[in-house]
Parts: structure tokens; sequence; C-alpha cells
């Protein structure tokens, strides 16, 4: 991976981790891709188990996106004029936003 690839994958991977402790929990996220079967309950239970579930579960996502089962998953963090962060999940089922507002 290059320097430019590894930095954005850094990005990506800071924001998930500010929006996941901010306001959504791992679960939250698990229980959307399990209600449209992209994840196996072994996943599930890798994720939860891990030292880290928020950077297991962000590796989950970016693999499952690499094999064709996510149809996009897209991360936007702005931060003025107030900070937001935005995960776009679509699935071939449904299309899933998480968003964290500060005012």
């Amino acid at each position: 991976m290059d320097q430019v690839s590894e930095k954005k994958v850094m990005r990506r991977l800071q924001a998930f981790r500010e929006l996941v402790s901010k306001a959504y929990s791992p679960r939250d996220i698990i229980d959307v891709l399990k209600s449209d079967q992209i994840v196996s309950d072994k996943e599930i239970h890798e994720v939860t188990t891990s030292y880290d579930p928020t950077e297991s579960l962000f590796k989950l996502l970016e693999i499952k996106y690499k094999d064709g089962k996510l149809d996009l998953l897209d991360y936007e963090w702005w931060i003025l004029p107030r900070r937001v962060i935005v995960l776009t999940i679509v699935t071939p089922y449904a299309k899933r936003e998480f968003r964290h507002d500060e005012p």
C-alpha cells in the first residue's frame, strides 16, 4: 500500500473511531449488517470478542466492500462550521446512514 492510500485508510479509521465513540456502538452497525445478511455469526463473534472491536469492525467493513457485499461504503468527516461524521452503507437491500453532529 502506498503512503497516500495508507493515509486515507488512517483518516477513515479515525473518523470511524470517533463516530463509534460518540454516537454508535459497534453492535448498532453489526445489527444492520446481520439484518441484511452481510456478515455471519462467526464474523460477528470475531469482531465482538477482539481486543479492539471498533478497528475489527472497520476492517470487516472494508473487506465486505472489496468483496462486493456492500454496494457503497462512504465516510464523510468535516469540522467547519461544525463537526459532522457520516458513515453511509449501501447493501443490495437498503441504504443506511450513521451520522453524528456536534453543535
